[in-house]
């Protein structure tokens, strides 16, 4: 198909695989209540389902359910290169002996390539085109959650948006952003692991996916 998605079951976190052509992407890798979800899930998961090698890992902000794994599937997986934001990063440089931080170093020791990524970059993979409407590269926010990645994905004329952990002010920012953007899609990854506001139930409303 020219586009795959599988969600692994990790518990109190998130990971996808996204697979076009014969390019494979992982969007997350964490869990926060089984800190070896890397090695006793998801690793043995791709081998599997028959994956051989990951082009990227994506991780959309720096929250532990979305990155505690990162280390292992890169280990199994020899991953050159991992996307983040410009404020995955600040905050590694404000807390210098955090976890996040941790990961940072255990890429930069096995020669991993740490990209900035943020609004307006576009990538394919395969036969899908990735843009990314959310973070703008200089913004702050006050919780890390609302740092997180929003990316279009586009392939044989459907729609997926992957949200994160996106709360109230990530929210208004990406339905506030120049030119209203089109946000529907045909399917949606719920903002934040389902958690209810009034933004989100909006936010839904806009986006007008059928499948969540």
């Amino acid at each position: 198909p020219p586009l795959r998605i599988d969600m692994f079951s990790v518990g109190e976190g998130s990971c996808l695989l996204i697979r076009s052509g014969d390019e494979a992407v992982m969007f997350d890798a964490g869990s926060s209540n089984d800190l070896d979800a890397g090695r006793r899930t998801i690793v043995p998961a791709l081998r599997h389902m028959g994956v051989r090698r990951l082009d990227a890992i994506i991780i959309s902000h720096a929250d532990l359910d979305h990155y505690a794994a990162v280390l292992d599937v890169v280990d199994a997986f020899g991953v050159a290169r991992v996307l983040v934001t410009p404020q995955l990063l600040a905050r590694t440089e404000a807390d210098p002996m955090g976890p996040v931080a941790y990961m940072i170093g255990g890429l930069t020791e096995r020669f991993v390539a740490v990209t900035e990524i943020s609004a307006g970059e576009l990538r394919d993979w395969g036969c899908s085109t990735w843009t990314w409407l959310h973070p703008p590269a200089s913004a702050v926010f006050e919780r890390a959650n609302d740092d997180s990645m929003v990316i279009r994905i586009q392939a044989a004329g459907r729609r997926i948006l992957l949200t994160g952990d996106i709360q109230d002010e990530a929210i208004a920012t990406v339905l506030n952003a120049d030119g209203e953007p089109d946000l529907t899609a045909d399917i949606l990854e719920l903002p934040h692991h389902g958690g209810y506001s009034e933004a989100t139930v909006g936010f839904v409303r806009r986006v007008d996916p059928s499948v969540v």
